[in-house]
Formats: C-alpha cells, sequence, structure tokens
C-alpha cells in the first residue's frame, strides 16, 4: 500500500518520518518541487508532482490547512476517486490577538464538510488531529502506548484502516467531530488517586469528548 502525503510541513513530515519507520511506502508532495525534494531527504521518502502522488497512492493524507484541502479535493476530484483520504486538519484560522477562530459554522463539521465534497466512492477519514506534531513524534513507540482517534464512515473500512505505525488507533464515527477544543483541551493532566502518592507520575490514555474530536492544529 503507498501513502501519499500533501503537505511538508509539521504535521505532515511527522507523519512521513513515523509512517516510512513502520515500514509504509510515503511519497511527499507540496506546492513546489524543491520543497517536496527537501522534505523527502529530511523523512527518507521520495517526492512527487501532487498529481503524481495522488495517482500513484491508495491512501491520501491532507496534511494542509482546512481551505486547501477543500481546493485539493475539487482539484483533483477524479483522481480521488475510490481512494483513502485522511484529513488530519481543523476549520480554524488566527484571530487579531493570535490565537484561534473556528472557520466553519459552530455546529458544522469539517470532517461532513469534506465528505460530501469528495467525489463518490472516496472514503474521507478524520485523523491525526488532536495533538501537536511534536506529541505526535515523540509518542510513536511509548510504553504504554498513545491512542490514535480516527473517525470515519463504513466506507472506510472496506479499504482498510488509515496507516497507523503513528500509534494504537481508535475508531468512532466522523460524527463526533464537532466545535474546536481550546488549546490543550485534549490533553488534560493526569489525577492522582486519593491512595496514591500524588507526585507519581502515571499515563493516562487521551479522552475523547462526547461531542468532538477536533483540536487547533492544522
Amino acid at each position: 500500500m503507498t501513502t501519499a502525503i500533501v503537505g511538508t510541513g509539521s504535521i505532515g513530515s511527522a507523519l512521513a518520518t513515523l509512517l516510512v519507520r513502520g515500514g509504509e511506502d510515503v511519497v511527499l508532495a507540496a506546492r513546489t518541487p524543491d520543497g517536496a525534494q527537501a522534505a523527502a531527504r529530511r523523512t527518507g521518502t521520495r517526492s512527487a508532482t501532487v498529481e503524481e502522488a495522488i495517482g500513484a497512492a491508495d491512501v491520501v493524507i491532507l496534511a494542509v490547512w482546512f481551505d486547501v484541502a477543500r481546493e485539493l479535493l475539487a482539484t483533483h476530484r477524479d483522481a480521488l476517486g475510490g481512494k483513502i483520504v485522511v484529513d488530519p486538519s481543523n476549520p480554524v484560522a488566527f484571530d487579531a490577538d493570535g490565537g484561534f477562530v473556528k472557520t466553519i459554522g459552530e455546529d458544522e463539521s469539517a470532517g461532513t464538510i469534506l465528505a460530501t465534497e469528495a467525489p463518490a466512492g472516496t472514503a474521507v477519514v478524520k485523523a491525526f488531529g488532536t495533538m501537536a506534531a511534536t506529541t505526535l513524534a515523540d509518542s510513536s513507540g511509548r510504553t504504554p502506548g498513545v491512542a490514535q482517534f480516527y473517525a470515519g464512515d463504513e466506507g472506510a473500512r472496506g479499504h482498510g484502516r488509515p496507516p497507523d505505525p503513528c500509534g494504537r488507533v481508535r475508531p468512532g464515527p466522523r460524527r463526533r467531530h464537532r466545535p474546536v477544543h481550546p488549546p490543550g483541551g485534549l490533553r488534560r493532566p493526569p489525577r492522582a488517586h486519593p491512595r496514591q502518592n500524588p507526585h507519581r507520575r502515571r499515563s493516562t490514555p487521551t479522552r475523547l469528548s462526547s461531542t468532538t474530536t477536533e483540536n487547533h492544529h492544522p
């Protein structure tokens, strides 16, 4: 199976490195050939144009901002048909104070929007968007493992799940992707049990809220 990653920023580069480490065949694409080639050298992958990468892939990860992901779906509609499209983006932009603001309606789901705009036969999966790139890279291979959540429709199961050497994967329905968490909202510090030493460190899995899994990272 070949995975194309469109976008060579922090998330795209981290995923490329981890997938190659896990034995996946990965091809990188970026806005410019020079950018893709430089990222390929850093991550141990190969580079191609966006068109070539999508054409060669079974799974396409759109490691770009949400609005750019929508543009890519429209531009490469025919080539994406029948593939698994993984979207780690979140519908946010910077506000005047340097924070984040949601760019779609409060009750809208980015995953549902992309699935609606994707060509027939495409399985859209939300994944790898609930933690920062550095956390994603550092948590891979840890014991105990760190859960990676993904959400999609049943169509994705027919193709097999998204590549997951990046961590243990827990599935969920795409409708769970709703409002964006404030920064750090998915990474709460563990609580010490009353009978335990409060200074003793312990690991707890990342928890989903009842309504949302989207975070603030592009």
